[in-house]
């Protein structure tokens, strides 16, 4: 079939399926912070439409600075995707809040990357994730999260 192809930009062009059929990409994990009870929450609320757990694959690491960093790995790393009203505003919040200027910018903190997550009734779906733009180094300023899960690591529940 014509059409099933994956094209990506990633600042303004948040679509996949080029072409007939294209579908916006207006979904973002959350793993940290901004998730549900979580201090950052506030920053994008107004632009949740739903929320529900997700998971993504890679390792989770705790950070000195009060916040979490994921890298690359097999891990199961529990979130939430959003469904977001308004992408552009959102992504320009997630993006200052994230420190990511531009794609593999040199000042960034984290890269802004487009990638599968499971939802919890099994399906899968494209959604923004935030990765930290120096993996190679998370091992020695973090600590990994083995259970996958930032909120309860940082609440004492392993």
């Amino acid at each position: 079939m014509s059409g099933q192809f994956l094209w990506q930009k990633e600042s303004s062009g948040q679509m996949i399926n080029g072409g007939r059929g294209a579908i916006m990409i207006k979904k973002a994990f959350v793993y940290g912070t901004l998730r549900k009870g979580m201090w950052n929450r506030c920053l994008i609320a107004s632009q949740i439409i739903s929320s529900q757990p997700a998971i993504v694959k890679g390792t989770l690491y705790d950070l000195p600075y009060g916040y979490p960093a994921l890298g690359p790995g097999g891990d199961k790393v529990i979130g939430e995707i959003l469904e977001l009203a308004d992408i552009q505003e959102a992504l320009a919040i997630l993006d200052s809040l994230e420190g990511y200027t531009a794609p593999q910018h040199q000042e960034n903190l984290y890269e802004r990357r487009k990638l599968p997550v499971a939802q919890n009734d099994g399906r899968i779906t494209t959604a923004y994730v935030y990765l930290w733009a120096r993996p190679d180094e998370l091992p020695a300023i973090g600590q990994r999260v083995p259970s996958g899960d930032w909120v309860k690591f940082i609440r004492g529940q392993r």
